[in-house]
C-alpha cells in the first residue's frame, strides 16, 4: 500500500461543452421541470444504452427543497422501520430512495453509519475500470489465485465464486466473479496483486466519493458509510459522470447479474431488472455480536428507474433480508401509484 493518502477532490457531477458545428443529442425532464420550477433541471444524452443515462449538464435548485409527492412513501417506510425495531427484528435501519431521472429523494435515518462490508467491492471495480479506460488490455492480463485457508462459506456468497488454488484468471473475469458472487477470493487477488496504478485509483475513488480511506485494520472495523453517501457510487455509474459510458454500462451490467436475490430483487416483479450489490458484516460491541446486512441498487422501473439503498443491523441475517425485501416492495408499489405501467409497456 502507498504511504500517502488521497487529496480531497470534488466530483464534477456534470460537464457540458457546446461546439460550433457539432450536434449533441440531449433530453430534458421538461414536464417535471415545469411542474417543479425551483428544483433545477437535468440534461441527459440520448443513446442506445440499457443501464446508464449519461448526464450532460444539470442546474442546481437555488435553495434547499423537499419533495412532498414522496411523503407517502417516506411514511410507509418509516412505519415499516419502526415496526421492525419495535419487534426486535433489527437494531438499526437506514433507507435512502432517489428517483434516477427527476432527482427527488427521501430518507429515513439515511445518514446512519455502518460498515461497508462487500459494498466496497463496487469501489474496487470502479478503480479497475477507471484504469482500464486508458489501458484496456489490462483486463485481459492474468493473475494466479494462491489459495485460501478460509472456509468456502466465507470465501464467496455463491459457491461459484470460490476460486481454485493455482488456477489463472483474467482480471476481467476476477472483477466479474467478485461482483456477481461477492467472492472474497477474487477480491484478495485483485487487491494483493494489483497492477500499477490500481492502488492510486482505489484511493481516488474513496476520496472522490467523499469516503474516508481506512488507514488501519481498526479503522476498517468501524462504521463510516451511510446510505446517502454510498448511493453516490450508483448515481455516478448511472449518470456516467465518473467512468466512461462504456465502462459505466459494463459496471452496471455486472451489478445486474449479482446472484443474491433475497433482498431488493425479492421485492419487485421477476421481470424487473435490478443492478445491485449487497454486503454482510459481523460486529461485536461490549461482548454483543450483531450482523449488518446492506443492499443498494437501481431498480429499472419502466421509464422511471429509482435507487434504493438500505443498511441494517440486527441478529439474524434472514430476518434482515426479509426486511430489505419488504422495503423494496414498498418502494416498488409506491412507484406503480406514481407512474402506472400500461399493459404491454
Amino acid at each position: 500500500m502507498h504511504a500517502r493518502f488521497p487529496r480531497l477532490k470534488t466530483i464534477l457531477v456534470a460537464l457540458i461543452s457546446f461546439c460550433i458545428g457539432g450536434a449533441v443529442a440531449w433530453a430534458t425532464e421538461s414536464q417535471w421541470q415545469q411542474a417543479h420550477p425551483r428544483r433545477g433541471s437535468i440534461i441527459r444524452e440520448l443513446g442506445d444504452y440499457k443501464f446508464i443515462s449519461p448526464i450532460l449538464a444539470c442546474e442546481i435548485a437555488p435553495d434547499q427543497i423537499d419533495f412532498p409527492e414522496l411523503n407517502p412513501l417516506k411514511q410507509k417506510i418509516t412505519d415499516r422501520v419502526e415496526t421492525a425495531t419495535q419487534n426486535g427484528d433489527a437494531m438499526n435501519i437506514s433507507v435512502y430512495f432517489r428517483g434516477m431521472n427527476g432527482g427527488g429523494w427521501i430518507g429515513v435515518n439515511e445518514n446512519g453509519k455502518y460498515l461497508p462490508a462487500s459494498l466496497a467491492k463496487v469501489f474496487i471495480m470502479m478503480a479497475y475500470y477507471r484504469v482500464a479506460e486508458t489501458n484496456p488490455a489490462m483486463l485481459s492480463n492474468t493473475l494466479v489465485f494462491p489459495g485460501s485457508s478460509d472456509t468456502p462459506a466465507n470465501r464467496a456468497a455463491d459457491p461459484s465464486g470460490v476460486l481454485t488454488k493455482g488456477q489463472t484468471y483474467s482480471i476481467g473475469d476476477l472483477i466479474r466473479i467478485m461482483i456477481t458472487t461477492s467472492s472474497n477470493d477474487a477480491l484478495e487477488v485483485l487487491a494483493n496483486q494489483a497492477p500499477s496504478g490500481i492502488i492510486d485509483a482505489i484511493q481516488e475513488v474513496y476520496s472522490d466519493l467523499g469516503l474516508p480511506l481506512p488507514k488501519t485494520p481498526a479503522e476498517a472495523d468501524t462504521g463510516f458509510v451511510s446510505p446517502s453517501i454510498f448511493s453516490l457510487a450508483f448515481r455516478v455509474l448511472y449518470g456516467s459522470t465518473y467512468l466512461s459510458h462504456d465502462m459505466s454500462e459494463r459496471a452496471l451490467l455486472l451489478l445486474s447479474q449479482v446472484t443474491f436475490k433475497a433482498g431488493l430483487v425479492a421485492g419487485v416483479p421477476s421481470t424487473t431488472t435490478v443492478a445491485h450489490k449487497f454486503g454482510i458484516a459481523t460486529t461485536e460491541e461490549t461482548g454483543i455480536k450483531s450482523i449488518e446486512l446492506h443492499e443498494s441498487g437501481i431498480v429499472y422501473y419502466p421509464a422511471h428507474p429509482y435507487l434504493l439503498c438500505i443498511m441494517t443491523k440486527g441478529k439474524n441475517v434472514n430476518t434482515l433480508a426479509a426486511l430489505i425485501r419488504d422495503l423494496s416492495r414498498i418502494a416498488y408499489e409506491f412507484r406503480t401509484t406514481q407512474f402506472p405501467v400500461k399493459n404491454g409497456s
